[in-house]
């Protein structure tokens, strides 16, 4: 799956286990096969004296359509999958990353280094089968 080779192994099973997991199970939880992932630059966050768990934690208060995935005690802090229509995802996924309530306007801070990377990976017809859209310049 070559759409997926920029991320990390770890990452690439959570995304195929999801995967699987909505081709496999009723739709019931997974109303929309997409996932919002973030890769996080720890040194930048540092520099900027920036908790990620505060930040993830306001743009989860912000967007209601977000959950932790996978959805356990201690669910990862930088994959969430998203609860809403299917027409509806990009638009999530979007505002998520440049919306008045997303990462660019709280976290963006011009000609600073970037605090990561956002993308939205979502589940085609096909199981193993993605579209992976990177969300450039958002903090």
């Amino acid at each position: 799956m070559p759409e997926l080779d920029h991320f990390s192994t770890e990452v690439q099973e959570q995304i195929l286990k999801w995967n699987h997991n909505i081709f496999d199970e009723t739709q019931a939880n997974h109303d929309d096969p997409t996932l919002i992932i973030i890769e996080w630059s720890e040194i930048n966050l540092a520099n900027r004296n920036l908790d990620k768990n505060v930040m993830i934690t306001r743009i989860r208060n912000a967007h209601n359509e977000l959950r932790p995935f996978p959805n356990a005690a201690l669910p990862s802090v930088s994959i969430f999958f998203i609860v809403t229509h299917p027409d509806n995802s990009m638009d999530v996924a979007v505002n998520v990353a440049y919306g008045n309530n997303g990462f660019q306007t709280n976290y963006r801070i011009p000609n600073a280094p970037s605090l990561g990377r956002i993308f939205s990976v979502r589940a085609t017809s096909r199981k193993d089968a993605f579209e992976v859209t990177e969300f450039p310049n958002v903090f």
